[in-house]
């Protein structure tokens, strides 16, 4: 590897630290409370079943008082945040008012965003046996814009996804279709986005319709057999309402394009075409490029058509950058596309996102918000908006066209050798978003 890369991987998790150290999004703190009302509310009742009605009582005035997600995924972290609640119970420090007190919260984050780069390591080496290449791809996964904007500055719970559903990829490319499919269903059973991903690989794997439907049922049934426990409690539906299978459900229905009477989701429509083209796929050729394909494209074809929430693109990492190692040929200009996907989503975030880098540093009494924001959506407004996200989906119909399987070119310009200077272009990016947060300070 090139000293010059390595530096710009350097450079890249300097500024990934640096924003975790200063930053946090709002819901850390929501999501940092939410876990510890797991021990107060065990504490107080004897059972875990006014888990629901006890946080919607809202005690620490947060921006969300209802509990979105099932207890499920909360419990790991409610175990790494034991000593702070204890504080919080018995001594009397209030976690929302002590910024040690939410990066202590915030390193749990961390620590599984560890764990998932060092099992990347491991699922690198099925697809490649360059050593040098698979530590590049770990490199690349930890500098990556989607996990410093989704883990070091969102703070958020989807990291705890990726963890089964990278063993669940991991046991597809090994050929052990049983446990893939246990283990997809523990991700979804955690929360539901990679059911995105599944639906596709499935298709890719069974060409039987009858049997691929019952493969996906059973990985659905996890996400409901947890629900058994909590049917009937106290403000359990109420809150479900608000959590990450409405927003599921609503991507089906965004983007509609009026046709006759009927409106016609954009989204539908990309997703179906997916769908199919992985059913079509024989899957023998080329296998583990085609795994990882299927599970970028309804991820990206999301970013395309449906408004998302900016720490939803962590959903990529690691998958995309194994893509990039299993696909070689095409590092030069998958690289480039990369780099133009997370490019356009970091303007758009600063521009026209109000809550990205808008609200307080982690650090007590110094406010973050962007201006620009305000006087980009004043001056341009829709306009440049549409402008913005036709050229976001020039990227991702790239993407798609170059690396689409069966694919084959003779293209120079797309086999050239990589060069550092997109390394350094991933660097900008990372160093933009911490340099844009600070001056939201200074202005």
């Amino acid at each position: 590897m090139k000293k010059s890369v390595k530096l710009s991987f350097y450079i890249s998790f300097a500024v990934f630290l640096a924003v975790c150290v200063l930053f946090y999004y709002m819901d850390l703190k929501t999501l940092t409370v939410w876990t510890v009302n797991i021990w107060d509310t065990f504490l107080e009742t004897g059972t875990f079943r006014e888990y629901y009605a006890y946080s919607a009582r809202n005690l620490y005035d947060l921006p969300h008082a209802m509990v979105g997600s099932d207890i499920l995924i909360y419990m790991p972290w409610a175990i790494w945040n034991l000593p702070i609640w204890a504080l919080q119970r018995f001594a009397g420090l209030a976690i929302t008012e002590h910024w040690w007190m939410l990066l202590y919260s915030k390193a749990f984050i961390l620590g599984v965003f560890g764990l998932i780069l060092s099992f990347t390591g491991r699922v690198a080496r099925e697809i490649c046996d360059d050593k040098n290449a698979c530590n590049k791809t770990v490199y690349m996964c930890a500098t990556s814009a989607f996990a410093l904007w989704g883990i070091a500055y969102g703070g958020q719970n989807d990291v705890l996804v990726i963890l089964p559903f990278l063993y669940a990829v991991y046991m597809l490319m090994r050929g052990r279709k049983t446990s893939f499919l246990i283990y997809a269903g523990i991700s979804v059973m955690l929360k539901p986005y990679y059911l995105l991903a599944i639906i596709p690989l499935i298709l890719l794997k069974e060409k039987k319709l009858w049997k691929a439907a019952g493969q996906i049922i059973f990985t659905v049934l996890f996400y409901f057999l947890q629900k058994l426990i909590f049917i009937g409690a106290p403000m359990y539906a109420e809150s479900m309402s608000y959590g990450p299978a409405e927003g599921l459900f609503a991507l089906f229905t965004a983007s509609e394009l009026p046709v006759s009477v009927v409106p016609v989701s954009l989204f539908a429509i990309a997703y179906g075409v997916v769908c199919v083209s992985a059913y079509l796929n024989d899957g023998s050729k080329n296998e583990k490029e085609s795994i990882l394909f299927y599970i970028i494209v309804p991820f990206l074809v999301m970013f395309g058509f449906c408004g998302f929430d900016f720490y939803r693109t962590v959903y990529l990492v690691p998958f995309l950058y194994l893509f990039m190692l299993a696909k070689k040929d095409r590092g030069y200009i998958n690289g480039i596309i990369e780099c133009g996907i997370a490019g356009i989503l970091l303007f758009y975030f600063l521009t026209c996102e109000e809550l990205f880098f808008s609200g307080r540093y982690l650090f007590d009494g110094i406010e973050g918000a962007l201006p620009f924001c305000l006087w980009y959506k004043d001056a341009v407004g829709i306009y440049a908006y549409n402008i913005l996200f036709a050229v976001f989906l020039v990227f991702i119909g790239g993407f798609i066209y170059v690396n689409r399987p069966g694919y084959q070119t003779e293209n120079k310009v797309l086999l050239l050798k990589e060069e550092s200077w997109v390394y350094w272009i991933r660097t900008l990016i990372n160093g933009v978003a911490l340099i844009c947060g600070i001056a939201g300070v200074i202005l």
